[in-house]
């Protein structure tokens, strides 16, 4: 028989599905690597073939009532890792624990396809009487749910290095999932032999579109976990360990599982091809075919035996003691108090809905304040509020579970927006002056760290100040966006838009920065892209592999948007979006301008000279304007979000001739204000900063 030395199942692209496609992306399957990343981990490490082969003989030799006084029952506490860096890759928790619901019904023979199992074989069909649980207790004591969030570029071209924040392996399974695998492959294990003096690399990696049943993942591709933690408890390929199947018959040390030379196809019929009359194990989970549905007898004798072994720390995990110190054997707790929104910058009359996240425990209370009152509005899971006046509010949940409360408050989560802009085209930004982010601007971080689109001095295409954003940083992976104030654009036609760039690749293998900018006509309900540009089109300079800033007005470029889906609209606003990785280099942004041709009404109110001086001003300032002719005139002062806050004059009619009205500051605030000029019907506005 032959001996599994090493195993690193990387699913092929045949497994499952007889089309070679994945139900839900369309993309071809993949293909298993388990022979080159057994020969790569040989090369790295020349001892280990020798210590594995002895290690696997001695096992052979203990191999005698492997199971005397002990529990019937093996339960594996588990963390799942998410790798991810804010895209499909971030499944969300309900996709972790329907992996978990389907591990179960396949080890405990739970599984409803073990009925189509053909004749051969139903009676050798096993409940391996192995459990999963997701941890409840971190290896700190720490109330957890098992799954573990990382935002990290190593998502893609995941390897062994991508095995992060692991946690002990005798007291957990740790699974990672990533967007995608070096190797081009699905998912990939070792054996407990290979790793028994390794724990840094013990546990699997996997393809976020491979886990569970729920989209991304399908039903056709649930099983690869199966197929994986097989291998994770010494089992091998049904054809032993070769690594690709149809090379040759094989035996994989189990003798109800006859000697195969494996199968991507699901041949149930005529498959008695290594030996004749003897039909081969085709539904066995450790086969590359798309209908698996057992283990046999022996197979989880194997994986039982495993488990009480010493190797790798196995017999650890099912433990009384590390059931009680993961959590698993104990009543779930309530950990924390959680929720998402449906949206965060919204109009006034916008409903949001509040989705709660806590974790975990059953929930049976629900307590929130929407608008900062500190009253209860809503005592529903998941309400829905509408917003009827302007301003930033926080938002406060608490939930309860019968015994514990939980409490989280997200301070300024919602900004509520005016119905009315409060700039006008057209209009220019430079970020000459200090106070980034400007009043009506919003800068916002995928991940809320403090690597956000930043005014620096450092660099400039005119003037001295730019927008920078540290993608150069290895940890500074995110999306991140900055979003202007609402703009009138209904003063011009033909609307352009432009800006000024500066970035550079850090090296070759770049390939995953991206810049977008969108239009918005909603507050931020709905988002229109009107620019994407990549690695390919991105690059105003030369690679460098150093931190990047521009040192010469040559490595800027002027960039045009297409913003004639805006024409005519009254409440607009844009959105920058850089999409990084942590691995790329850094971007600047300058000279915002946002023009057209301005219209007849818009050339009229410019004849009125409408002007505030001293501005910025601290205790008063003068605004002055003059009229050709006899015109209905009035004035107000509007805050940033559109409210307004001084009646300056009543509509009064007014002779021709120049005008010049003091104002004081009176109670304003310091911050930024607009002084709107109304002149029979058409109006115009002169943004004012008090210090």
């Amino acid at each position: 028989m032959k001996k599994l030395l090493l195993s690193i199942c990387l699913l092929p692209s045949y497994f499952l599905l007889a089309q070679e496609r994945h139900p839900v992306s369309g993309e071809p399957l993949k293909y298993c690597g388990q022979t080159e990343a057994t020969q790569e981990l040989y090369k790295k490490y020349p001892y280990l073939k020798n210590a594995v082969e002895i290690i696997e003989q001695q096992q052979e030799q203990q191999k005698v009532n492997p199971e005397t006084n002990q529990p019937p029952v093996y339960t594996i506490p588990v963390v799942v890792h998410i790798l991810h860096n804010y895209g499909s890759e971030n499944i969300p928790d309900a996709n972790v624990k329907d992996a978990i619901r389907i591990l179960n019904e396949d080890f405990r023979k739970l599984n409803a396809d073990t009925a189509s199992v053909v004749a051969a074989f139903k009676s050798l069909v096993a409940d391996a009487e192995i459990e999963f649980k997701l941890a409840q207790l971190d290896p700190n004591g720490i109330c957890t749910n098992g799954i573990d969030r990382i935002a990290t570029p190593r998502t893609y071209k995941a390897n062994d290095a991508s095995k992060l924040n692991i946690w002990p392996r005798s007291k957990y399974l740790n699974i990672w999932t990533v967007n995608n695998i070096a190797s081009g492959a699905a998912g990939y294990t070792y054996v407990p032999a290979s790793v028994n003096g390794s724990p840094s690399i013990d546990g699997i990696i996997i393809l976020y579109n491979y886990f569970g049943a729920l989209a991304p993942s399908s039903a056709g591709t649930a099983r690869a976990l199966t197929h994986e933690i097989g291998h994770w408890i010494n089992l091998q390929h049904c054809w032993g360990s070769t690594n690709q199947p149809n090379v040759s018959c094989g035996d994989d040390g189990v003798s109800d599982t006859p000697i195969t030379k494996g199968w991507t196809t699901c041949n149930l019929t005529t498959n008695d091809v290594c030996n004749a009359g003897i039909q081969e194990n085709v539904q066995n989970y450790m086969e590359y075919a798309y209908c698996q549905r057992m283990f046999t007898t022996l197979q989880a004798t194997r994986m039982r035996f495993a488990l009480t072994s010493s190797t790798a720390q196995r017999n650890n995990l099912w433990t009384t003691a590390n059931l009680a110190a993961t959590g698993v054997s104990t009543a779930v707790q309530l950990c924390t108090a959680d929720f998402k929104t449906s949206k965060t910058v919204v109009c006034v009359g916008t409903s949001v809905t509040f989705t709660d996240l806590s974790w975990n425990g059953t929930m049976t209370s629900w307590q929130w304040d929407f608008d900062n009152d500190l009253t209860t509005d809503a005592t529903t899971q998941n309400p829905i509020y509408t917003y009827t006046a302007a301003g930033v509010y926080s938002v406060k949940l608490t939930v309860g579970d019968g015994v514990t409360t939980k409490t989280v408050t997200k301070s300024s989560l919602i900004v509520v927006l005016a119905n009315t802009a409060s700039m006008q085209a057209p209009f220019s930004e430079g970020f000459e002056n200090t106070g980034y982010p400007y009043s009506d601007w919003y800068n916002t971080s995928a991940s809320n760290n403090a690597n956000v689109w930043t005014r620096v001095t450092t660099a400039a295409y005119t003037g001295s100040a730019s927008l920078k954003l540290d993608n150069y940083t290895p940890t500074s992976g995110d999306i991140d966006e900055f979003i202007t104030p609402s703009i009138d654009m209904s003063t011009v036609t033909s609307p352009t838009m432009n800006f000024r760039l500066a970035y550079v690749r850090k090296n070759s293998t770049d390939t995953l920065d991206q810049l977008r900018v969108l239009t918005s006509v909603n507050c931020g309900s709905t988002w229109s892209q009107r620019y994407l540009k990549d690695f390919s089109t991105l690059p105003t300079t030369t690679t460098t592999s150093s931190s990047f800033t521009p040192t010469s007005a040559t490595q800027w470029r002027q960039d045009n948007v297409p913003i004639s889906n805006v024409n005519g609209q009254t409440n607009v606003r844009f959105r920058f979006e850089f999409t990084g990785h942590g691995v790329g280099n850094n971007i600047y942004l300058d000279d915002i301008n946002i023009t057209g041709v301005v219209s007849v009404e818009e050339e009229f109110a410019t004849d009125f000279g409408f002007n505030a001086y001293p501005n910025p001003f601290g205790e008063s300032t003068t605004i002055s304007f003059t009229l050709a002719n006899k015109h209905t005139v009035s004035l107000g002062i509007y805050d940033i979000i559109g409210k307004e806050v001084v009646e300056v004059s009543n509509p009064a009619e007014l002779n021709a001739g120049s005008y010049s009205l003091p104002l004081n500051k009176h109670t304003l605030t310091s911050g930024i204000y607009f002084v709107k000029l109304n002149v029979d019907g058409y109006s115009v506005m002169k943004k004012v900063i008090v210090e």
